[in-house]
């Protein structure tokens, strides 16, 4: 299991699926994602809508509600594991009410998106897939990310990170075997003050 780390469900504990290509972002490699985002770039999770791709049990979304955010729309294709996730959403009180579950493919789900619906992004695929241009290709071309939105992956530290010419590489964390990369429109706001680095 793992848990919420902070927020009005801190602590409560999550199911995983133990099978299938399903990797659930550890609690401190969490933690570390939402420090960057509330205490680097100062986000105000408050009123935002978080889309969280291949959302695997519901961790990265389930936080983001526990910090603030108003309202999760988890993609996850496997039934098995959206079957857990379900059921981490039903164990909390009041939860189903900000979440939507969509079990379909996280591509054929970006294409189908309405334009300027999303504040915040979450993507966290099987390792070996290293489909982060496409991704954002598709987040482009729905244009479902709001300006001034922010897309987080997780990947392979060992694998190159891409992005195509309508993004920015942000900031790259390094967490052992795991890296975080964040991603914002090269036309957004995030870019006047420009604190990118990488480690």
């Amino acid at each position: 299991m793992i848990k919420i780390c902070a927020g009005a469900y801190k602590g409560r504990k999550l199911k995983v699926y133990d099978g299938g290509e399903v990797r659930p972002t550890t609690d401190q490699l969490r933690q570390s994602i939402f420090n960057i985002l509330l205490n680097r770039m100062y986000l105000d999770l408050s009123d935002h809508q978080v889309l969280d791709l291949y959302a695997g049990t519901g961790g990265l979304g389930i936080e983001a509600i526990s910090r603030g955010a108003d309202f999760c729309h988890f993609v996850e294709r496997d039934s098995k594991t959206a079957s857990i996730l379900v059921q981490n959403i039903n164990g909390i009180d009041g939860l189903s009410a900000k979440t939507k579950v969509y079990p379909q493919d996280c591509l054929m789900f970006l294409q189908q998106a309405k334009a300027q619906s999303f504040d915040l992004v979450f993507c966290d695929p099987p390792y070996k897939a290293k489909n982060s241009i496409e991704i954002l290709k598709k987040l482009s071309q729905s244009n479902a990310l709001k300006e001034d939105g922010v897309v987080v992956f997780e990947h392979l530290t060992k694998d190159e990170f891409e992005v195509d010419g309508d993004w920015h590489l942000y900031l790259r964390r390094s967490y052992g075997d795991s890296s975080i990369s964040i991603c914002v429109k090269t036309k957004s706001n995030w870019l006047a003050d420009d604190d990118s680095s990488s480690e």
